[in-house]
């Protein structure tokens, strides 16, 4: 560790830091070691995706998934703003939804992704196809309608906007007996495809349950 307090800036560092890791595993089969220099060395650098990396296989070597999530989130919240925040945040969120699958923290994290994603269109996507599934397993409808709308309003291909308005529409009106946000989503789908039946059937049945006819 002296070799380290003796660097002379912050690449000089990330590079004893670098060496001293790959001595603990090649040398000394010490992961436990590397992983808490890796700890360290994302905090001096979080923003470089394969400090990132070498974090994200340490982990899973060490079985520190947990130790992982907490501390993305942590560095996370000294971004406030910044768009390295959104990454750390989703990174975050895949580790609790598919390393330690725990649904309640992963929806948590993927909602603030989409809400603070700003012009991080890409992370923003993700956040709510994974809300959307994450949603409709934990039989929460509303907060996955809002999501469904979010996604549609994301989605730059047709298909995949057309089907999240399709589905924001069913669940306001099979399961939020909302039937007036029902219509807004068939009409959205008709706007883009005046052609399409699906959204022209849906409408009909939507339009039927608000008596406007």
């Amino acid at each position: 560790e002296i070799e380290v307090d003796l660097a002379v800036d912050k690449n000089d560092r990330i590079a004893r830091l670098r060496h001293i890791i790959d001595v603990r595993l090649s040398e000394l089969d010490d992961v436990a070691g590397a992983f808490a220099d890796a700890v360290t060395l994302l905090q001096l650098a979080p923003e470089r995706d394969e400090i990132r990396q070498l974090l994200d296989e340490l982990a899973a070597r060490h079985s520190a998934r947990e130790q992982q999530a907490a501390l993305l989130v942590s560095v996370a919240e000294h971004f406030a703003g910044a768009p390295l925040r959104v990454v750390l945040l989703r990174e975050a969120a895949d580790i609790a939804c598919t390393e330690l699958i725990q649904p309640e923290r992963a929806i948590q994290l993927y909602a603030d992704v989409l809400n603070s994603a700003g012009d991080d269109r890409d992370n923003a996507c993700l956040a709510a196809h994974r809300l959307d599934q994450l949603l409709a397993q934990a039989n929460l409808p509303s907060q996955r309608c809002d999501v469904l709308e979010q996604l549609a309003d994301l989605e730059r291909d047709p298909a995949i906007r057309r089907q999240a308005l399709g589905e924001a529409a069913i669940v306001a009106l099979d399961e939020l007996n909302d039937p007036e946000r029902a219509v807004k989503c068939w009409r959205k789908r008709l706007a883009d495809d005046a052609d399409d039946s699906a959204a022209r059937d849906g409408l009909v049945i939507a339009l039927e349950r608000t008596s406007q006819y």
